[in-house]
Protein backbone atom coordinates (compact mmCIF):
# COMPACT_ATOMS: atom_id res chain seq x y z
CA UNK A 1 0.00 0.00 0.00
CA UNK A 2 1.38 3.47 -0.83
CA UNK A 3 2.90 5.16 2.19
CA UNK A 4 2.16 8.70 0.98
CA UNK A 5 5.60 9.95 2.02
CA UNK A 6 6.25 13.66 1.79
CA UNK A 7 8.94 14.87 -0.59
CA UNK A 8 10.00 17.71 -2.83
CA UNK A 9 10.53 17.56 -6.58
CA UNK A 10 13.69 19.23 -7.85
CA UNK A 11 14.43 20.25 -11.41
CA UNK A 12 17.60 21.59 -13.06
CA UNK A 13 18.77 25.04 -11.92
CA UNK A 14 19.17 26.33 -15.48
CA UNK A 15 17.06 26.02 -18.62
CA UNK A 16 17.56 22.92 -20.73
CA UNK A 17 18.87 23.93 -24.16
CA UNK A 18 18.36 21.83 -27.30
CA UNK A 19 18.75 22.16 -31.03
CA UNK A 20 15.91 21.83 -33.52
CA UNK A 21 15.64 18.24 -34.75
CA UNK A 22 17.49 16.69 -31.82
CA UNK A 23 16.53 15.08 -28.49
CA UNK A 24 16.02 16.88 -25.18
CA UNK A 25 15.59 15.49 -21.68
CA UNK A 26 13.76 17.39 -18.94
CA UNK A 27 14.94 15.78 -15.69
CA UNK A 28 13.49 15.87 -12.18
CA UNK A 29 14.27 13.98 -8.99
CA UNK A 30 12.89 13.56 -5.50
CA UNK A 31 14.33 14.97 -2.32
CA UNK A 32 15.00 13.24 -0.02
CA UNK A 33 16.15 10.37 -2.20
CA UNK A 34 13.52 7.64 -2.38
CA UNK A 35 12.02 5.20 -4.84
CA UNK A 36 9.29 6.51 -7.14
CA UNK A 37 8.47 3.11 -8.66
CA UNK A 38 4.91 3.17 -7.32
CA UNK A 39 4.28 6.85 -8.05
CA UNK A 40 2.32 8.45 -10.88
CA UNK A 41 4.29 10.87 -13.07
CA UNK A 42 3.15 13.66 -15.33
CA UNK A 43 4.72 16.44 -17.41
CA UNK A 44 2.41 19.32 -18.26
CA UNK A 45 3.21 22.20 -20.61
CA UNK A 46 2.33 25.61 -19.13
CA UNK A 47 -0.68 27.03 -20.92
CA UNK A 48 -2.00 23.62 -21.96
CA UNK A 49 -4.84 21.76 -20.25
CA UNK A 50 -3.59 18.33 -21.25
CA UNK A 51 -0.56 16.26 -20.34
CA UNK A 52 2.50 16.23 -22.58
CA UNK A 53 3.22 12.78 -21.15
CA UNK A 54 1.89 10.86 -18.14
CA UNK A 55 2.70 7.55 -16.49
CA UNK A 56 0.20 5.78 -14.25
CA UNK A 57 -0.73 2.16 -13.50
CA UNK A 58 2.15 0.94 -15.65
CA UNK A 59 0.92 2.77 -18.75
CA UNK A 60 2.22 5.85 -20.55
CA UNK A 61 -0.02 8.31 -22.37
CA UNK A 62 0.45 11.48 -24.43
CA UNK A 63 -2.63 13.67 -24.75
CA UNK A 64 -1.37 16.60 -26.85
CA UNK A 65 -1.43 15.69 -30.53
CA UNK A 66 1.74 17.58 -31.49
CA UNK A 67 3.77 15.53 -28.98
CA UNK A 68 2.43 12.08 -29.90
CA UNK A 69 5.14 9.75 -31.09
CA UNK A 70 7.86 12.12 -29.86
CA UNK A 71 7.78 11.75 -26.07
CA UNK A 72 8.47 9.17 -23.42
CA UNK A 73 9.21 9.20 -19.72
CA UNK A 74 12.66 7.84 -18.93
CA UNK A 75 12.39 5.66 -15.79
CA UNK A 76 15.80 3.96 -15.80
CA UNK A 77 16.65 5.47 -12.40
CA UNK A 78 13.13 5.54 -10.98
CA UNK A 79 14.23 3.40 -7.98
CA UNK A 80 16.42 6.38 -6.99
CA UNK A 81 13.57 8.85 -7.47
CA UNK A 82 14.80 10.15 -10.84
CA UNK A 83 12.77 10.52 -14.02
CA UNK A 84 12.94 12.62 -17.16
CA UNK A 85 10.67 13.62 -20.01
CA UNK A 86 12.44 12.79 -23.27
CA UNK A 87 11.29 14.73 -26.35
CA UNK A 88 12.49 13.53 -29.76
CA UNK A 89 12.73 15.54 -32.97
CA UNK A 90 12.69 18.86 -31.11
CA UNK A 91 10.70 21.67 -32.73
CA UNK A 92 11.01 25.42 -32.20
CA UNK A 93 7.44 25.34 -30.84
CA UNK A 94 8.57 23.04 -27.99
CA UNK A 95 10.25 25.98 -26.22
CA UNK A 96 8.47 26.80 -22.99
CA UNK A 97 7.93 25.93 -19.36
CA UNK A 98 7.02 22.42 -18.25
CA UNK A 99 5.67 21.23 -14.89
CA UNK A 100 6.96 17.89 -13.59
CA UNK A 101 4.55 16.16 -11.16
CA UNK A 102 5.19 13.22 -8.84
CA UNK A 103 2.19 11.82 -6.98
CA UNK A 104 2.22 9.25 -4.20
CA UNK A 105 -1.29 8.38 -2.93
CA UNK A 106 -2.64 11.63 -1.49
CA UNK A 107 0.56 13.66 -1.75
CA UNK A 108 1.55 15.66 -4.82
CA UNK A 109 4.66 17.74 -5.53
CA UNK A 110 5.99 19.42 -8.62
CA UNK A 111 8.95 21.31 -10.12
CA UNK A 112 9.31 23.62 -13.08
CA UNK A 113 11.65 22.94 -16.01
CA UNK A 114 12.30 25.45 -18.78
CA UNK A 115 13.18 24.24 -22.28
CA UNK A 116 14.89 26.60 -24.73
CA UNK A 117 15.14 25.48 -28.33
CA UNK A 118 17.88 26.95 -30.49
CA UNK A 119 18.59 26.64 -34.17
CA UNK A 120 19.38 29.02 -36.98
CA UNK A 121 15.86 28.74 -38.37
CA UNK A 122 14.29 30.33 -35.31
CA UNK A 123 17.23 32.47 -34.17
CA UNK A 124 16.81 34.63 -37.25
CA UNK A 125 13.41 35.88 -36.11
CA UNK A 126 14.61 37.15 -32.74
CA UNK A 127 15.37 40.80 -32.12
CA UNK A 128 19.05 41.64 -32.56
CA UNK A 129 19.92 41.73 -28.85
CA UNK A 130 17.92 38.59 -28.08
CA UNK A 131 19.48 36.74 -31.01
CA UNK A 132 23.01 37.60 -29.88
CA UNK A 133 22.19 36.42 -26.35
CA UNK A 134 20.59 33.20 -27.62
CA UNK A 135 23.66 32.51 -29.79
CA UNK A 136 25.96 33.05 -26.81
CA UNK A 137 23.91 30.62 -24.70
CA UNK A 138 23.41 27.73 -27.08
CA UNK A 139 26.94 27.66 -28.48
CA UNK A 140 28.28 27.02 -24.98
CA UNK A 141 25.48 24.66 -24.03
CA UNK A 142 25.52 22.46 -27.11
CA UNK A 143 29.08 22.73 -28.45
CA UNK A 144 32.53 22.34 -26.94
CA UNK A 145 34.69 25.48 -27.32
CA UNK A 146 37.87 24.45 -29.14
CA UNK A 147 41.15 26.18 -28.39
CA UNK A 148 42.45 26.25 -31.94
CA UNK A 149 46.02 27.32 -32.66
CA UNK A 150 47.93 27.12 -35.95
CA UNK A 151 50.38 24.39 -36.89
CA UNK A 152 53.48 25.99 -38.51
CA UNK A 153 54.53 22.62 -39.97
CA UNK A 154 51.49 22.72 -42.28
CA UNK A 155 51.77 26.38 -43.33
CA UNK A 156 52.46 27.43 -46.92
CA UNK A 157 55.86 29.21 -47.13
CA UNK A 158 54.16 32.55 -47.91
CA UNK A 159 52.26 32.57 -44.63
CA UNK A 160 53.48 34.22 -41.42
CA UNK A 161 52.28 32.82 -38.09
CA UNK A 162 52.40 34.89 -34.92
CA UNK A 163 54.36 33.81 -31.86
CA UNK A 164 51.18 32.74 -30.05
CA UNK A 165 50.17 30.77 -33.17
CA UNK A 166 46.75 32.43 -33.34
CA UNK A 167 47.28 35.10 -36.02
CA UNK A 168 47.98 34.68 -39.71
CA UNK A 169 49.40 37.08 -42.29
CA UNK A 170 50.45 36.77 -45.92
CA UNK A 171 53.89 37.80 -47.16
CA UNK A 172 55.15 38.15 -50.72
CA UNK A 173 58.44 36.64 -49.57
CA UNK A 174 58.77 32.87 -49.95
CA UNK A 175 60.23 31.58 -46.70
CA UNK A 176 62.80 28.82 -46.72
CA UNK A 177 61.04 26.18 -44.65
CA UNK A 178 61.69 22.46 -44.36
CA UNK A 179 59.35 20.54 -46.64
CA UNK A 180 57.28 17.75 -45.18
CA UNK A 181 54.23 15.77 -46.35
CA UNK A 182 51.93 17.88 -44.19
CA UNK A 183 52.92 21.30 -45.57
CA UNK A 184 50.73 23.01 -48.20
CA UNK A 185 52.72 23.75 -51.34
CA UNK A 186 50.29 25.47 -53.76
CA UNK A 187 47.25 26.64 -51.77
CA UNK A 188 48.11 29.33 -49.22
CA UNK A 189 46.71 27.25 -46.35
CA UNK A 190 47.55 26.25 -42.81
CA UNK A 191 45.84 23.80 -40.45
CA UNK A 192 45.08 23.89 -36.76
CA UNK A 193 47.23 21.80 -34.44
CA UNK A 194 44.44 19.48 -33.30
CA UNK A 195 41.82 17.53 -35.22
CA UNK A 196 38.33 16.29 -34.36
CA UNK A 197 37.05 12.74 -34.73
CA UNK A 198 33.74 13.07 -32.88
CA UNK A 199 31.51 15.47 -30.97
CA UNK A 200 30.40 19.06 -31.43
CA UNK A 201 33.00 21.82 -31.47
CA UNK A 202 33.17 25.51 -32.30
CA UNK A 203 35.78 28.23 -32.62
CA UNK A 204 35.60 31.87 -33.65
CA UNK A 205 37.81 33.84 -36.02
CA UNK A 206 38.38 37.60 -36.07
CA UNK A 207 38.34 38.76 -39.68
CA UNK A 208 38.35 42.47 -38.83
CA UNK A 209 38.41 44.64 -41.92
CA UNK A 210 40.12 42.07 -44.14
CA UNK A 211 38.98 41.93 -47.77
CA UNK A 212 40.12 38.35 -48.30
CA UNK A 213 39.90 35.29 -46.11
CA UNK A 214 38.79 31.68 -46.23
CA UNK A 215 38.40 29.06 -43.52
CA UNK A 216 36.47 26.03 -42.32
CA UNK A 217 37.51 22.38 -41.97
CA UNK A 218 39.13 19.73 -44.15
CA UNK A 219 39.88 16.02 -44.15
CA UNK A 220 43.35 14.82 -43.24
CA UNK A 221 44.00 13.31 -46.66
CA UNK A 222 43.40 16.44 -48.75
CA UNK A 223 45.88 17.21 -51.53
CA UNK A 224 48.56 19.57 -50.19
CA UNK A 225 51.20 19.68 -52.93
CA UNK A 226 49.03 20.50 -55.94
CA UNK A 227 46.10 22.89 -56.51
CA UNK A 228 42.81 21.00 -56.04
CA UNK A 229 39.47 22.77 -56.01
CA UNK A 230 38.59 23.61 -52.41
CA UNK A 231 35.18 21.93 -52.30
CA UNK A 232 33.48 19.22 -50.22
CA UNK A 233 34.09 16.74 -53.05
CA UNK A 234 37.82 17.17 -52.37
CA UNK A 235 37.47 17.16 -48.59
CA UNK A 236 37.11 20.90 -47.84
CA UNK A 237 34.16 22.70 -46.18
CA UNK A 238 34.89 26.45 -46.19
CA UNK A 239 33.39 29.88 -46.74
CA UNK A 240 35.37 32.74 -48.31
CA UNK A 241 35.44 36.48 -48.91
CA UNK A 242 37.27 37.72 -52.03
CA UNK A 243 37.99 41.35 -52.85
CA UNK A 244 35.79 42.57 -50.00
CA UNK A 245 32.55 41.83 -51.87
CA UNK A 246 32.50 38.28 -53.28
CA UNK A 247 31.16 36.30 -50.32
CA UNK A 248 30.41 32.65 -50.93
CA UNK A 249 30.46 29.10 -49.63
CA UNK A 250 32.88 26.86 -51.53
CA UNK A 251 30.36 24.39 -52.83
CA UNK A 252 30.45 23.22 -56.46
CA UNK A 253 29.16 25.42 -57.98
CA UNK A 254 29.77 28.17 -55.45
CA UNK A 255 26.90 29.31 -53.22
CA UNK A 256 26.78 33.10 -53.18
CA UNK A 257 26.05 34.55 -49.76
CA UNK A 258 24.59 37.88 -48.73
CA UNK A 259 25.49 39.79 -45.59
CA UNK A 260 23.75 42.93 -44.38
CA UNK A 261 26.50 44.06 -42.02
CA UNK A 262 30.23 43.52 -42.65
CA UNK A 263 31.52 40.53 -40.74
CA UNK A 264 33.99 41.16 -37.92
CA UNK A 265 34.02 37.74 -36.24
CA UNK A 266 32.82 34.40 -37.58
CA UNK A 267 31.93 31.25 -35.65
CA UNK A 268 32.76 27.85 -37.15
CA UNK A 269 30.60 24.98 -35.87
CA UNK A 270 31.36 21.30 -36.43
CA UNK A 271 28.85 18.57 -35.55
CA UNK A 272 30.80 15.46 -36.46
CA UNK A 273 28.16 12.77 -35.91
CA UNK A 274 25.48 14.71 -37.80
CA UNK A 275 27.88 15.56 -40.63
CA UNK A 276 27.31 19.32 -40.36
CA UNK A 277 29.63 22.31 -40.77
CA UNK A 278 27.96 25.66 -40.07
CA UNK A 279 29.03 29.29 -39.89
CA UNK A 280 27.54 32.15 -37.86
CA UNK A 281 28.13 35.85 -37.43
CA UNK A 282 29.64 35.64 -33.94
CA UNK A 283 28.69 39.23 -33.08
CA UNK A 284 24.93 39.14 -33.63
CA UNK A 285 24.21 35.41 -33.97
CA UNK A 286 23.03 35.50 -37.60
CA UNK A 287 23.36 32.18 -39.41
CA UNK A 288 25.59 32.44 -42.48
CA UNK A 289 25.63 28.98 -44.06
CA UNK A 290 25.38 25.26 -43.31
CA UNK A 291 26.84 22.78 -45.77
CA UNK A 292 24.63 19.92 -46.94
CA UNK A 293 24.89 16.99 -44.56
CA UNK A 294 28.01 14.91 -45.10
CA UNK A 295 29.24 11.57 -43.84
CA UNK A 296 32.51 12.14 -42.01
CA UNK A 297 35.16 9.50 -41.42
CA UNK A 298 38.61 10.11 -40.03
CA UNK A 299 39.88 13.33 -38.46
CA UNK A 300 38.77 16.79 -39.56
CA UNK A 301 41.15 19.74 -39.21
CA UNK A 302 40.52 23.48 -38.85
CA UNK A 303 41.73 25.10 -42.10
CA UNK A 304 42.69 28.74 -42.84
CA UNK A 305 43.64 30.34 -46.15
CA UNK A 306 44.74 33.89 -47.05
CA UNK A 307 46.59 35.19 -50.08
CA UNK A 308 46.48 38.99 -49.79
CA UNK A 309 48.77 41.24 -47.78
CA UNK A 310 46.55 43.44 -45.63
CA UNK A 311 46.97 45.58 -42.49
CA UNK A 312 44.74 43.27 -40.45
CA UNK A 313 45.77 39.73 -39.57
CA UNK A 314 43.36 36.81 -39.53
CA UNK A 315 43.14 35.88 -35.84
CA UNK A 316 41.68 32.87 -34.04
CA UNK A 317 39.95 33.82 -30.80
CA UNK A 318 41.04 31.99 -27.63
CA UNK A 319 38.55 29.40 -26.48
CA UNK A 320 35.88 30.72 -24.17
CA UNK A 321 36.35 29.73 -20.55
CA UNK A 322 34.19 26.88 -19.33
CA UNK A 323 33.35 23.77 -21.25
CA UNK A 324 30.20 23.09 -23.16
CA UNK A 325 27.49 21.11 -21.41
CA UNK A 326 24.99 18.64 -22.67
CA UNK A 327 21.36 19.62 -23.13
CA UNK A 328 20.66 16.64 -20.89
CA UNK A 329 21.58 18.08 -17.52
CA UNK A 330 21.90 16.11 -14.33
CA UNK A 331 19.10 17.12 -11.96
CA UNK A 332 20.55 19.38 -9.29
CA UNK A 333 19.00 21.50 -6.55
CA UNK A 334 18.25 24.99 -7.74
CA UNK A 335 15.68 27.73 -8.17
CA UNK A 336 13.24 25.30 -9.77
CA UNK A 337 12.57 23.76 -6.33
CA UNK A 338 8.96 24.40 -5.42
CA UNK A 339 7.33 23.96 -2.06
CA UNK A 340 5.51 20.63 -2.14
CA UNK A 341 1.80 20.71 -1.53
CA UNK A 342 -0.47 17.94 -0.36
CA UNK A 343 -2.64 17.63 -3.43
CA UNK A 344 -5.80 17.81 -1.40
CA UNK A 345 -4.97 21.35 -0.39
CA UNK A 346 -5.64 22.70 -3.88
CA UNK A 347 -9.39 22.68 -3.52
CA UNK A 348 -9.83 22.21 0.19
CA UNK A 349 -11.77 18.98 -0.26
CA UNK A 350 -8.89 16.56 0.16
CA UNK A 351 -9.13 15.23 -3.42
CA UNK A 352 -5.65 13.92 -4.36
CA UNK A 353 -6.31 14.45 -8.10
CA UNK A 354 -7.62 18.00 -7.81
CA UNK A 355 -4.53 19.87 -9.01
CA UNK A 356 -3.86 17.53 -11.90
CA UNK A 357 -7.47 17.81 -13.03
CA UNK A 358 -6.91 21.51 -13.58
CA UNK A 359 -4.87 20.54 -16.64
CA UNK A 360 -7.07 17.77 -17.96
CA UNK A 361 -10.32 17.92 -19.93
CA UNK A 362 -13.51 16.93 -18.08
CA UNK A 363 -14.17 13.23 -18.02
CA UNK A 364 -16.59 12.05 -20.66
CA UNK A 365 -19.86 10.63 -19.32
Amino acid sequence: MPCSAQFAVIGPPEPILALVGEVAELPCHLSPKMSAESMDLMWVRSGFRQAVCAYADGKEETEIAEYRGRTLISREDIAEGKAALRIHNIRASDSGTYQCYFQDANFLAKAQVELKVAGWRNLQYLAKGDRAQAYAEWKMALYQPADVILDPDTAHPNLLISEDQRSLQYTYTWQSLPDNPRRFQDHYCVLGRESFKSGRHFWEVEVGGRKQWQFGVCRENVERKRYPSITPQNGFWTIALLGGHDFHARTDPRSQLTIVNPLKRVGVFLDYENGEVSFYDAINGVHIFTFPQASFSGPLWPLFRIFSQEPTALTICPALKGSGSSPVSDPLPGPSLETPEPSGSTDGNGDPQAELQLFLPPAQP
